[in-house]
């Protein structure tokens, strides 16, 4: 089995399902699908902390950084990026 990198969130849209999730973390694996998504309210070990965004359709995730969380919009720097 692959290794599972963990990523957290802000926030998680799922695209196709309309779904917004707060303070999530979202595993992984080595062929960048996403095995796993789970919410959180405390400290998570062995996950790195993005911030921001992540957008997912169930399978693949991205990034986005300098997304501006409060007003939930992009904001001139920011870039997306294959988790």
């Amino acid at each position: 089995m692959d290794r599972v990198k963990y990523y957290a969130a802000h926030r998680v849209w799922i695209v196709g399902r309309g779904e917004m999730l707060a303070m999530c973390r979202v595993g992984i694996d080595g062929n960048h699908r996403v095995v796993s998504m789970e919410s959180f309210d405390g400290e998570l070990s062995h996950t790195e902390w993005l911030g921001g965004l992540i957008i997912t359709d169930g399978v693949y995730a991205f990034h986005v950084s300098s997304f501006n969380v409060a007003d939930m919009k992009f904001t001139s720097a920011s870039q997306i990026r294959r988790l």
